[in-house]
């Protein structure tokens, strides 16, 4: 019996030294596997972080979106037409086969002195005539939006005019209608146009023509979004006598298509929309 107990002492001796012997070699084992995972998951943070800042870096104000970086700026600006802002509400007709719709309206915003435009383009004109100032040019309106009613007295002045020069009533009607646009064909009674002349000036002459106003507005002009509406040339098509005054607002990107083209209004928009 006592050769027994001494034998599963003995073993239970020995166990305890092979235990003892193997335990730091565990330990370490344990230690490693935990530093290996935690430096693989710094690792992929650290990348992760890499990643996002890199992309907000290279893409200007980038978007992660399903993990590709889409640019805000290129959704904006660059690239093409498409953000382009081209004011189409403006590119359109007003002449004597054009005329305004009965209900036709829009808000008025005062673009120089009591002179008003349509809100949509009157900072346009205002931008205008302040840059054109800085510039040491100082561009004067004489009219601007005008109301039916007032397009009509107008109308009627210049009638009278030629049929006190003994022309008949159907005659100085057409030649009034030259200078001045039937009631509701005027590009005044939509807000979208103004006459504008020298500081001092309120002579609608084709003198203008000859002043540094009238060199600053036909360099500059289109990159408000304002167009010399009846040029020099153009009367037959646009059926109004050349204005070196008469500056209306299609918006920029129109308004240098159409100077570059060498076109008026009613010829380029025809070509663009295939009207008749």
């Amino acid at each position: 019996m006592k050769s027994v107990k001494y034998i599963l002492l003995i073993s239970i001796l020995l166990l305890g030294i092979v235990f003892l012997a193997t335990l730091p070699g565990t330990m370490r084992k344990s230690k490693t596997e935990e530093s290996t995972t935690a430096s693989a998951s710094s690792q992929t943070s650290e990348q992760s972080s890499v990643s996002l800042n890199t992309s907000v870096a290279d893409g200007s104000s980038a978007i992660v979106v399903g993990g590709e970086p889409e640019s805000s700026a290129s959704s904006s600006s660059g690239g093409g037409d498409a953000a382009v802002d081209k004011n189409e509400w403006a590119f359109f007709l007003i002449n004597q086969t054009h005329p305004l719709p009965d209900n036709y309206t829009f808000e008025r915003k005062a673009v120089q002195g009591k002179f008003e435009m349509d809100a949509r383009c009157a900072d346009y004109m205002i931008n205008m005539l302040a840059d054109a100032k800085k510039a040491g040019v100082n561009l004067n309106i004489v009219s601007a939006y005008r109301s039916v009613e007032y397009q009509q007295t107008l109308l009627d002045n210049d009638t009278k005019k030629y049929e006190k020069q003994g022309y008949s009533h159907e005659e100085a009607v057409k030649m009034a209608s030259q200078a001045v646009a039937i009631p509701g064909q005027s590009e005044h009674n939509a807000g979208i146009c103004a006459d504008i002349l020298e500081a001092g000036s309120y002579s609608l002459t084709e003198d203008f023509e000859k002043t540094d106003e009238f060199k600053w507005l036909s360099e500059n002009a289109a990159k408000y979004g304002f167009i010399l509406r009846y040029p020099k040339g153009k009367e037959k098509i646009t059926g109004i006598e050349y204005e070196p005054w008469h500056y209306r607002f299609v918006g920029p990107y129109y308004a240098q298509k159409i100077k570059d083209s060498g076109l008026c209004l009613e010829e380029y928009y025809e070509k663009e929309k295939g009207t008749n």
